[in-house]
């Protein structure tokens, strides 16, 4: 059995998030959820010309949630979320 990645959040990523609501619970759940789908992919992907890493971007409750698996330390770095309207 795969064992669950960790989910670490840049801390200004959260900060365009609601301080509560439904809103920013389905955010955060969707965080959780991630942690443990580490074969999934973003609903739009794309490559950082200078790092060569490879970015998801997941919509989720109106935000769009930039991340990247990170497998040799069994991570998902979650490094942008921003209102995605």
């Amino acid at each position: 059995m795969a064992r669950d990645y960790n989910v670490i959040i840049d801390l200004d990523a959260v900060e365009s998030l609601p301080k509560s609501g439904k809103r920013r619970e389905e955010v955060i759940a969707y965080l959780r959820w991630l942690s443990g789908a580490v074969r999934i992919r973003g609903d739009i992907r794309f490559q950082d010309e200078f790092s060569q890493r490879t970015y998801e971007v997941s919509l989720i409750a109106g935000f769009a949630i930039t991340w990247w698996l990170d497998a040799p330390i069994e991570s998902i770095r979650v490094v942008d979320i921003r209102p995605s309207k």
